[in-house]
């Protein structure tokens, strides 16, 4: 009889999630291409797939990379090594100096928070498949990398002042990790990632550097499904690990909090798209009942990568879902997604 129940708890769990498989990884669509999905939920893993690789084989991440600069530079201004309120100008005045007075005088302005919150107000170019040629994070990643992605940053001009207004950049999120760089001491400039997070969090990762050692957090890190789990539960858990605070609590509601610069950004009141915190992605708005994913809890945070990579986390539901894809077109829709995920795990615990 015990083996009976087991058996039938076991049917109706794997029906709870066949919906969601079925979404994921067997639509009639060549734009959908799920890898791996993994998802958990409230203590345990319940539902995990994998068409390529398994829970440790690593995934160069692209965009999701920005969240974990956001959490290094937390971790570093807690030890007090930066400042949200520090002044580019400041910190990179060697490299400021080849460049034009007209250029110098407009870097002036431009403080740490502006990159943080993709506020920079430089003139970004961060469309790349419709024009490669014209996109600065082409130029960036595969030029540019090769000798200083902090110089060629620094010569993109301005379209707005500082703060003014949010523009997402991966300049941005590079020259943070420059103006981290600059501030960490020298022994540690090299090994901070892993010293300070990635060890603490038990992680295998990977995180490559320009030719002066700057770490490319617009792009580059790289880190097994398993190890998003932990990222993801990291955050819901408000950055501590195993009892231990990691990143403080304080800067983790900040970076999942609407930035000034996204409150004041006209996409905030409407349902264009996302709205944004330091480095993650956010379904929150200005307006409670105008959220950009409806179905969606307003309190959902994203990482978010190229084709289609995420790590959704929902924090009251204890959700934490991690996707591997070759997407094109930006074709999965997020509304819906989040709604199988949401729905699975309703249907489970019935």
């Amino acid at each position: 009889m015990i083996k009976i129940l087991i058996l039938l708890f076991s049917f109706s769990s794997i029906a709870s999630y066949s919906k969601l498989e079925k979404f994921l990884f067997h639509q009639n669509n060549p734009n959908i291409v799920t890898e791996q999905f993994l998802l958990f939920h409230d203590g345990e893993v319940r539902f995990e797939k994998f068409e390529k690789g398994s829970r440790e084989t690593r995934h160069l991440l692209w965009s999701m990379s920005k969240s974990i600069g956001s959490l290094l530079f937390g971790i570093a201004e807690q030890k007090g090594y930066i400042s949200k309120s520090d002044l580019i100008s400041n910190i990179f005045k060697e490299e400021l100096n080849k460049l034009p007075k007209s250029l110098q005088n407009k870097h002036k302005n431009l403080k740490v928070k502006n990159l943080l919150e993709m506020s920079s107000g430089l003139n970004w170019n961060e469309f790349y498949e419709s024009s490669p040629f014209n996109s600065h994070v082409v130029r960036m990643l595969y030029f540019a990398a090769k000798e200083s992605v902090v110089d060629y940053i620094l010569q993109v001009p301005y379209r707005h002042t500082p703060g003014e207004k949010f523009y997402y950049s991966s300049g941005d999120s590079n020259l943070l990790m420059g103006a981290l760089q600059k501030k960490l001491p020298k022994n540690l400039k090299q090994i901070f990632p892993w010293k300070f997070l990635f060890d603490p969090l038990e992680m295998d990762a990977t995180f490559e550097t320009d030719k002066k050692g700057v770490f490319m957090a617009s792009s580059y890190a790289y880190l097994s499904t398993k190890d998003l789990l932990k990222l993801g539960l990291f955050i819901l858990n408000k950055g501590s690990y195993k009892g231990k605070q990691i990143v403080s609590k304080e800067y983790i509601d900040y970076a999942t909090s609407i930035s000034e610069a996204f409150a004041i950004h006209k996409d905030c009141k409407n349902k264009h798209n996302l709205s944004y915190g330091a480095q993650f992605w956010l379904n929150r708005s200005c307006d409670k009942n105008n959220k950009f994913m409806p179905d969606a809890p307003e309190e959902l945070v994203m990482l978010l990568g190229h084709g289609g990579q995420s790590v959704y986390i929902f924090p009251s539901e204890r959700i934490v879902a991690v996707r591997i894809a070759r997407d094109k077109h930006n074709a999965l829709d997020k509304n819906t997604y989040s709604k199988y995920i949401l729905n699975a795990v309703k249907n489970a615990k019935e």
